[in-house]
């Protein structure tokens, strides 16, 4: 019985030594879980700015007609005159307009359909905010 005690005892002293202190730095929920802020002694330099590759940028205008449509992932493929082949991001907020009235989804292009495309350009992927078809 008393090897069952000094067990116990050491597995009790081994629990209470790895435990986890009470006064553990623990950041803070603050806002609704945002990050806590950090107090700034005046030394601090000024925030970073984005990377030019993390801001949206205008890529310009695109015609050319559709050689690959991928609708899991929102890539088409364009072969354009100028540009060459390029495959053109389509996100749920892209405006497609079609011929007539009404407007239109990814579901409406298809291989072979003529495009025009206004472009913009964020992290080297090619964005599409306006399809018009032709």
């Amino acid at each position: 019985m008393s090897t069952r005690l000094l067990l116990a005892s050491v597995l009790a002293s081994l629990l209470v030594g790895s435990a986890v202190p009470t006064d553990a730095a623990v950041p803070p929920m603050g806002d609704a879980g945002a990050a806590p802020r950090q107090v700034s002694d005046g030394d601090d330099k000024a925030e970073p700015k984005p990377d030019k590759d993390d801001r949206e940028q205008n890529a310009g205008v695109v015609e050319g007609h559709v050689v690959s449509v991928n609708y899991q992932s929102g890539i088409i493929g364009l072969q354009t005159a100028g540009r060459g082949r390029v495959n053109v991001l389509v996100l749920p907020s892209t405006n497609i307009q079609g011929k007539g009235d009404g407007f239109h989804t990814i579901a409406d292009i298809s291989r072979g359909s003529h495009l025009r495309v206004f472009l913009s350009r964020k992290a080297h992927q090619l964005i599409a905010q306006i399809i018009r078809l032709k």
